[in-house]
């Protein structure tokens, strides 16, 4: 008995396995980048409702009302650089897997090179 196997060229399983593995690390991107962006809404959520507190009580127990300038310092600004961050990486990993499966069918995509990837 003999069998017989017949294997892929080998640069068509190097560029499949390339393929499955960018794949898997953009899908892991994905998932960090909206666990990441779900907390930073949370969080900033969080130092809004404190600084509405804060005026609350400013304005009950002094009858202060407290300016923006006085409360922003309660709102933490890398919370939104994260959340601008998250969201841009979001856009770009999703991007790459749209182009690189190029699932729109209305478009050809031609990739010169991994840099310079053109949708004609």
């Amino acid at each position: 008995m003999t069998y017989s196997v017949s294997l892929p060229p080998v640069g068509q399983a190097i560029t499949f396995l390339s393929n499955s593995g960018t794949t898997a690390l953009d899908t892991i991107v994905i998932v960090f980048a909206i666990f990441s962006l779900m907390l930073c809404f949370r969080s900033f959520y969080y130092s809004l409702k404190l600084s509405k507190i804060v005026k609350t009580f400013f304005h009950t127990k002094f009858g202060y009302r407290l300016k923006f300038r006085q409360v922003l310092p309660l709102y933490n600004m890398w919370f939104i650089g994260v959340i601008i961050s998250n969201i841009l990486v979001l856009v770009g990993s999703s991007l790459k897997l749209i182009v690189s499966y190029s699932v729109s069918e209305d478009y050809s995509v031609r990739c010169f090179d991994s840099f310079f990837c053109t949708i004609v």
